[in-house]
Formats: C-alpha cells, structure tokens, sequence
C-alpha cells in the first residue's frame, strides 16, 4: 500500500510529500480509534440501563 521508495526518488519535495501522507494516515487511525471508544462507552452505558453489571460480583470480607 505505501511504499516510501517513490517519494525518496523525488528529492525534498518527495520527503515532505511522505511526511504529509503519514500524518493523514496517523490523523486516520486516531479517529478511528476515537470513533471505536465512543461506540463502545455507548453500548457500555446502554448495557448498564439495563441493569448489567460488569465485573465480579461484590464480596464481604470477615475480619
């Protein structure tokens, strides 16, 4: 999919081209990581409307 070759034969020009393209990539994934923690506290608060609840259940402790 990328491959940095084609832009280290542009010279300087090639190297801010490269630059410009891993950004958009980095700015691609932070959004979709964004994205995919929003859905899931979404669901996560629907579950909890429901009366779910997550994690082991409460133990009393004798001492």
């Amino acid at each position: 999919m990328f491959d940095p070759r084609k832009f280290k034969t542009m010279g300087e020009f090639g190297k801010v081209m490269e630059d410009q393209f891993l950004s958009l990539l980095a700015y691609v994934a932070e959004q979709e990581c964004k994205k995919n923690r929003r859905r899931q506290a979404e669901g996560i608060e629907v579950t909890r409307a429901d009366g779910v609840i997550f994690g082991r259940p409460k133990q009393e402790i004798d001492g």
